[in-house]
């Protein structure tokens, strides 16, 4: 029985050393995997550093090549000479265009007449009451219009006959024989126009007051 003791036990110390021997193994495989892993992990950053590193490089060289070709195209289109293939019977079109707009110096609208009058005197006439209507009412253009054989004078430029008609009945206790007519009127002015002629006169004179 003592021998069969003695035998047990030196086989339960050799199992007991073969178990830490293999722990041990178990050991230094899990050190090396964890080594390797980080290994790889490092192998992976330096990856996509490089990586990153190429893309910023290829984009650099893209951007430059690109603003190149643009600077190179800008040029080229300066550079060349513009060359536009038209029909000979535009130009004819737009010359006869503007030679209607020459003519036609203003577009057709309404104006009171006052007088219209032929004869030696009658010139003279038409002009005197122009200057008369002038001298009372500045705001409102009057003009001496030649209408061969008759001298006239009109007043106003209005695009409607209601506007007119307005001006016209204004007028009807100094001028009773005044009426509206078809007439080619001034073009309206521009603000621009007006603040230019604004500035050109200046402020209008300082009168002191008690």
């Amino acid at each position: 029985m003592a021998d069969a003791k003695i035998v047990l036990k030196q086989l339960g110390g050799r199992n007991f050393v073969k178990m830490m021997q293999f722990r041990t193994v178990l050991n230094n495989v899990g050190t090396i995997m964890a080594v390797l892993r980080l290994q790889m992990f490092f192998r992976y950053l330096a990856f996509m550093f490089n990586r990153t590193i190429s893309i910023l490089v290829f984009s650099f060289t893209l951007g430059a090549c690109a603003t190149g070709w643009a600077q190179q195209s800008y040029y080229e289109v300066v550079d060349s000479a513009l060359v536009i293939d038209r029909d000979v019977k535009l130009d004819s079109l737009l010359m006869k265009h503007i030679r209607v707009n020459r003519a036609n110096d203003g577009l057709e609208g309404f104006r009171v007449q006052l007088f219209s009058g032929s004869g030696t005197e009658a010139r003279m006439q038409a002009n005197n009451l122009r200057a008369e209507f002038l001298a009372n009412h500045p705001e409102i253009p009057a003009y001496l219009i030649y209408q061969a054989p008759n001298f006239k004078v009109r007043l106003g430029d209005y695009r409607t006959e209601l506007e007119a008609i307005h001006l016209q009945r204004e007028m009807a206790y100094q001028y009773p024989g005044g009426f509206v007519v078809r007439d080619k009127i001034k073009f309206p002015k521009l603000a621009i126009e007006v603040e230019s002629e604004e500035e050109e006169e200046g402020p209008g004179e300082y009168v002191p007051t008690d």
